[in-house]
């Protein structure tokens, strides 16, 4: 991953803590419009691509899950609702061209730290 597309993911990160977590009105709106302006710059074809990453509640750590929904901010809300309904543990979704090639992986977490004798805690 680039240094640019990391830069958008964090900066994507922050705005959907904006939108989603707080209540002030201003932060709601830039974090709208930057949403749609990412959304501009990744669409091809009327398509983006949402990459998913996160943790579920066992500890399991996971990266590179995509889903490809319309560009526009009402497709990717209902993908992000949808998403957050049925979470287990925290995660962040990225933007970006779907003719990008994305790998997926994952780790087990608490399997690790079992392994390292530190059953008890999860790093």
């Amino acid at each position: 991953m680039d240094v640019s597309t990391e830069l958008l993911r964090l900066k994507m990160l922050r705005i959907l803590h904006r939108i989603y977590l707080r209540s002030d009105t201003r932060d709601c709106l830039n974090g709208r419009l930057y949403l749609h302006r990412a959304i501009e710059k990744f669409q091809e074809g009327g398509k983006i691509l949402v990459v998913e990453s996160g943790m579920d509640c066992d500890g399991v750590r996971y990266w590179g899950r995509t889903h490809e929904c319309d560009a526009n901010w009402r497709a990717f809300d209902k993908l992000w609702k949808r998403l957050a309904k049925w979470a287990d543990g925290p995660f962040a979704l990225q933007i970006t061209h779907p003719r990008t090639v994305v790998e997926y992986g994952s780790r087990d977490l608490a399997l690790e730290a079992f392994e390292n004798g530190h059953p008890h805690s999860i790093h």
